[in-house]
Order: C-alpha cells, then sequence, then structure tokens
C-alpha cells in the first residue's frame, strides 16, 4: 500500500485551528471532516476549517452522503445541494495593505451534480466567509498592493451537471489533488478513483502534470505560485483546509478525508 507514508496520529491529536466562525457547520480533525447542515435561511451558506498540519500538497476524498439520512435538495438547485472543496496555500496574506488577519488562499471545489472551479481569493477576512465570493471582485490579474479582497479562477464554474464525475450508488465520491512543485508551482487534479486505484497513488509519484493515475475529471498547473526552489527539501509547507457551501432550503451531508498528504510539517502558532 503506498498511500501516506507519514502517520496521521500527530494530526489526529492535535488541536483544529481556523477561523473561528467555522465551527459551527464542518466539524472533525486529523485526517476527516464532516459536515451535516440544513440551510434554512435564503441565502448560501458558505464554511471553510483548515487543518493543523502544514503540508506542500494533498489528496483528499470527498463524499456527498446519500440515502435517508444523506444530502436533501429540497430546492431542486441545479447543481444539487451544494458544494465541497479542498483549500491548499492557505496563509497569512502578503499584501502589505491587507486588513489584519486576513489570508491568501487557492481553492478547488465540486459540486454533487459536477459542477467544479478552481480559483485564488487573496485579502480574505472572517468577516468576508459569509459573502457572497467571500466578498471578493474577480480580477484578470491580482493587484497585490490593494489591499482589497480579489478572486482570480483558473478554472470557471461549468453550468452544466455532470454527474458521472462522481462514482455511481447513493454516495456521491471524487478526489481532489494538489502538490507544489519546486518551480514555484501548484500542479492540480480533480480525479475519479477506484478503490485499488487510491491504494496505489503517492503523491511524490506525480512532479508533473499528466501522469496519473484514474480518470482525470480536470487536471492544471497554477505558476508563479509562490518563491521557487532548489529542492524537494525546500518546498514550503502551508494549511490546508476544507470547504463547504450549502444553498438555500438544503441539506449537504459530505465528508473530507485525507488520504494522502505531502511534506507534512506541525503547525506552531
Amino acid at each position: 500500500m503506498k498511500l501516506s507514508k507519514i502517520l496521521f496520529g500527530v494530526v489526529a491529536a492535535a488541536a483544529v485551528m481556523g477561523f473561528v466562525s467555522c465551527g459551527d457547520g464542518i466539524i472533525g480533525g486529523g485526517k476527516k471532516y464532516t459536515i451535516n447542515y440544513t440551510n434554512d435561511s435564503d441565502d448560501i451558506y458558505r464554511k471553510y476549517n483548515d487543518t493543523a498540519l502544514k503540508h506542500a500538497g494533498g489528496l483528499v476524498k470527498v463524499t456527498f452522503k446519500g440515502g435517508d439520512e444523506g444530502c436533501k435538495n429540497t430546492s431542486n438547485h441545479d447543481y444539487g445541494t451544494g458544494m465541497m472543496g479542498t483549500i491548499f496555500g492557505f496563509e497569512d496574506s502578503v499584501d502589505e495593505n491587507a486588513p489584519a488577519g486576513a489570508h491568501d488562499f487557492y481553492i478547488m471545489s465540486i459540486s454533487e451534480n459536477g459542477n467544479y472551479y478552481v480559483s485564488k481569493f487573496v485579502n480574505i477576512k472572517d468577516d468576508d466567509l459569509e459573502k457572497s465570493n467571500f466578498g471578493a471582485t474577480t480580477v484578470s490579474t491580482i493587484n497585490t498592493t490593494s489591499g482589497e479582497p480579489q478572486e482570480k479562477v483558473y478554472v470557471t464554474l461549468n453550468s452544466t451537471n455532470q454527474t458521472t464525475l462522481l462514482t455511481d450508488g447513493d454516495d456521491k465520491i471524487i478526489y481532489l489533488y494538489e502538490r507544489a512543485l519546486i518551480d514555484g508551482s501548484y500542479d492540480y487534479a480533480i480525479l475519479k478513483l477506484t478503490e485499488e486505484q487510491v491504494e496505489e497513488f503517492a503523491i511524490e509519484d506525480y512532479k508533473t502534470s499528466g501522469s496519473y493515475i484514474g480518470t482525470k475529471v480536470i487536471q492544471g498547473n497554477i505558476p508563479n505560485a509562490f518563491t521557487a526552489v532548489d529542492s524537494e527539501s525546500k518546498l514550503t509547507q502551508k494549511k490546508l483546509a476544507v470547504y463547504a457551501n450549502v444553498y438555500p432550503k438544503n441539506t449537504l451531508v459530505g465528508e473530507w478525508y485525507y488520504m494522502d498528504t505531502y511534506k507534512e510539517a506541525e503547525v506552531i502558532e
């Protein structure tokens, strides 16, 4: 079994650290996080929760729970009950004019009906969480000195449902992958994997895009994400996080499970 060569015991024992407003919807710690939330409001419910370790890569299994106790699309939203995703490159905002406590991060998210996107957000504060698009303006090039919340889109949200991207059955499952490379970029992919392929998957095997096991839903590379280094040992570990939104009047029941991580380091705060 090639999955994680690094034990998760330290993660499981560590406290979950993150935005103080996250705990009422997403719970868990270590490698497993869950959500069971009914959105009775007329607005989209948004939450994210960062993990207790830093990483240079991760493979997370995302499950939309089905059955009587699972997701309920009461509003008949085109995308289903909501979206679940992974956040990577999570760090304090680098913009010196950003508000105190603001963060920068990348997000890769998918709905239970196979709608997905990949974006970078900068200068996002705690009280931006519940705002549409985290209160960010979508831009083609991020202004690194404005201090304003901004989004740069790498993969535009696809409005056409693609339910075949996720596994068949009551539970709908998909895998989200990202990894930092020494050239200062991030590789990312959304993958449909069998159990056997998950057993074979090892993040350290994938140093460039294009060679992944399984069915590739999307794959890509984000250049100039951080300062390049000259060896794998010098890659900077940054926090991973989990993300969800729940559409109005719907119930989202789901789970994130980190199958593998790359270059773990304990967070010291």
